[in-house]
């Protein structure tokens, strides 16, 4: 059943393979526990807050709460994928995927389809992975141009490495140009303001853009840090634990917020967001050391 499980994270992208019966509902069935375990896990602490004003409680089940959007977030794709290998397995059409866009009642067809059994006359096809995305494994001196496309075509790419010029250049490129764009962006609010005393649609849409920008530049960055945390010798589980500690402090920091607003400033967290910060600084500098850490045999390379 594991081994189900692990399949299913593996072949992220593969949607041209086959799935057998069994490994697809043993996935499932793990899948389905994560998200009923941490769904209940926060209704249980909703029901131990207090029912005057939020408190403690309430911050721990908005924690597990954004646990549980990022793993349905993270599993979006590799469900999809999963179930257009068992379609063909099932030597269906994929095209019945988009069963999915029925509300509730396309779900529960799709899932009858896929618990039919393959044809039997049918040859067996092993478990494989094809890589959707191209592996990036960069050593020695790369170009500006290089680095550039590197992250642009890497997008997804969670293997391989990523040197440190290489890193530098493609952060130096893609958030200095988000910082000018938000540098313009405030400019033109600051001369609407100081014009007509109010924003405009041209400063409104400038925000708008350097949102969409940073949340599309948001999977490229995780992917090259992945690279270039490899690079220097930090395995993907301790990389993706780094990730998680990041997300986390954001999710807590969000509840402690959304709470305090609740409960009319009664409970501030002060204590609590103190630490939180020093744990977010020792974080970030850590990561940052990481980041720009040489391996010792880059040069030989």
């Amino acid at each position: 059943m594991l081994n189900s499980y692990r399949k299913f994270w593996q072949d992220y992208f593969n949607f041209k393979g086959k799935t057998t019966r069994k490994d697809f509902w043993s996935a499932l069935l793990i899948h389905l526990l994560f998200i009923f375990g941490l769904s209940i896990i926060s209704i249980l602490l909703n029901e131990l807050a207090s029912g005057v004003l939020p408190d403690g409680f309430n911050v721990l089940s908005l924690l597990i709460r954004s646990y549980l959007v990022l793993y349905l977030l993270l599993t979006m794709i590799p469900t999809l994928s999963v179930m257009t290998r068992r379609l063909a397995d099932a030597n269906l059409p994929w095209a019945l995927i988009f069963l999915n866009l029925i509300p509730f009642v396309g779900a529960i067809i799709l899932l009858i389809l896929c618990a039919i059994d393959k044809d039997q006359s049918k040859p067996v096809t092993v478990h494989h992975s094809k890589r959707f995305f191209p592996y990036i494994n960069e050593k020695g001196n790369v170009t500006f141009s290089e680095a550039i496309k590197n992250y642009v075509t890497g997008y997804f790419s969670f293997d391989g490495k990523t040197n440190l010029k290489s890193f530098l250049r493609a952060q130096l490129f893609f958030l200095g140009l988000g910082l000018i764009w938000i540098g313009l962006a405030f400019l033109a609010q600051a001369i609407e303001i100081n014009r007509i005393g109010q924003t405009t649609i041209l400063s409104q849409s400038m925000d708008f853009g350097v949102r969409c920008y940073f949340a599309f530049i948001l999977v490229p960055e995780l992917s090259v840090m992945t690279r270039r945390l490899n690079d220097v010798g930090i395995a993907k589980k301790e990389t993706f634990l780094i990730f998680l500690a990041g997300y986390s402090i954001v999710s807590l920091h969000y509840a402690f917020s959304k709470v305090t607003e609740l409960s009319y400033g009664f409970h501030q967290f002060v204590l609590a967001k103190y630490f939180l910060f020093l744990i977010s600084m020792v974080l970030v500098f850590w990561l940052i050391s990481l980041l720009l850490k040489n391996e010792k045999n880059q040069d030989q390379r």
